[in-house]
């Protein structure tokens, strides 16, 4: 039995370290370089792996004795390869050193564990290419941002106390922070494709990248491009109702995420709606495909600005007490009203406050009504942009998309 996991591990090793080393061989193929070891290096680094813990069972430390020495002379050959060459990397001596490490753990752990480490290191090889690409499109900013989200999330958001910190238990900070995390990282992910892939690679790439960040900043922005091409209108509809579209698809899903009973009561109306909506959008993209689009960069804030996710936070919290001191002081048409006024705006933080209360401060049937009336709103709110600050030939045809998705929605909540 042993003799036979002795053979199988060996033979795994030797393949996994293969594996690894035929990848890092075909590298410097494509990048004419040169570089260490290939398919039969590796594959000896990682049956030395394999062996010297094997070994490691009869005398201590032998396989720790092993890595040092095989870090010792991957050292000595990178700083001999340096002399010849300038400017010289290190993946490939950190690669060996873990396909080292991974022969090692076939003695410790069962194979599949070190297989999926194995593919986990390849996956991590191959994205070379993909990461000098995005270094193109993503700025100093941009980077500082995504920390800047690492830090609310793992180190403000912990500390923050998890109880009400008034006397009417309104403000509850963790509530609050955590739905700027929320709502700033949904629109980081659409910010960071808009990025990589341009807000100007067409009319469906804006409009579904845009409904990602903003629903009414794509809307104002090709508004003003249809105001200065008017035979375009048609088209930059199409692009203004898909990034609406995307908009109820990004609201069903924070409600996913925040109130299943919620969900469960508002899901038929946002399904139909949204396939209205969808269906309504395909139809004018064939029926203008013959038109040409130029095409449209926007301009998009980063959502991890420090200042806006302040005012985030600040604004969240008023919509939350808003609508706790409207549903006990008022009723249920406060709760409307404060979704009606929250909604010509944005969606977002109405949105997030009405999940978190529903089924305890206020009923699901009113929270489902408040979240529709916001929905709602919004969409006039974007019909009228498209009429004051677009064309007549704008406004009719996103009219046409607006009253198809607010009668639809508004048909399957009231």
């Amino acid at each position: 039995m042993l003799e036979n996991e002795f053979i199988q591990h060996s033979f795994i090793a030797l393949l996994l370290g293969f594996i690894i080393g035929v990848q890092r061989e075909m590298r410097n193929h494509y990048d004419n370089s040169k570089d260490f070891g290939g398919g039969r290096t590796f594959a000896i680094i990682s049956l030395i792996g394999y062996l010297s813990a094997f070994v490691n069972g009869f005398a201590s430390f032998f396989v720790v004795v092993a890595f040092l020495a095989t870090a010792f002379i991957l050292i000595a050959v990178n700083v001999l390869n340096s002399i010849n060459e300038k400017q010289r990397g290190t993946t490939t001596e950190f690669a060996a050193l873990t396909a080292f490490l991974i022969g090692a753990l076939l003695n410790f752990v069962e194979p599949k564990f070190v297989i999926f480490c194995a593919v986990v290191l390849l996956l991590v090889l191959n994205l070379k290419d993909k990461i000098q690409e995005l270094e193109k499109y993503i700025a100093k900013d941009d980077l500082n941002a995504a920390v800047l989200f690492l830090t609310m999330t793992f180190v403000v958001l912990p500390v923050l106390p998890d109880k009400a910190i008034d006397d009417f238990g309104l403000f509850v900070p963790y509530n609050i922070w955590l739905m700027v995390v929320l709502i700033a990282g949904i629109s980081f992910a659409g910010y960071i494709a808009v990025r990589v892939f341009g807000s100007g690679k067409g009319i469906v790439l804006t409009g579904l990248l845009g409904g990602l960040i903003s629903s009414t900043a794509v809307t104002l922005s090709l508004s003003r491009k249809a105001a200065a091409n008017p035979e375009l209108s048609q088209k930059v509809a199409v692009g203004i109702m898909l990034a609406s579209t995307i908009m109820l698809a990004r609201a069903l899903f924070v409600i996913f995420l925040l109130n299943q009973a919620l969900l469960h009561h508002l899901i038929v109306a946002f399904v139909i709606a949204f396939c209205a909506s969808i269906a309504v959008a395909v139809y004018f993209y064939y029926k203008s495909k013959k038109d040409s689009f130029e095409d449209t960069p926007i301009e998009y804030k980063n959502p991890f600005d420090l200042k806006e996710a302040l005012i985030l936070g600040l604004f969240f919290g008023l919509i939350i007490a808003l609508v706790k001191l409207s549903k006990e002081y008022i009723g249920d048409s406060g709760v409307y009203a404060v979704s009606f006024i929250s909604g010509i705006s944005d969606v977002d933080a109405i949105i997030l406050s009405l999940s978190g209360v529903a089924g305890n401060t206020i009923g699901i049937s009113v929270a489902g009504i408040g979240v529709a009336i916001a929905v709602i709103t919004n969409n006039i709110s974007k019909f009228l942009i498209c009429y004051f600050i677009g064309t007549k030939e704008l406004a009719k045809t996103a009219g046409i998309y607006y009253l198809a998705a607010c009668v639809t929605l508004g048909a399957f909540v009231f």
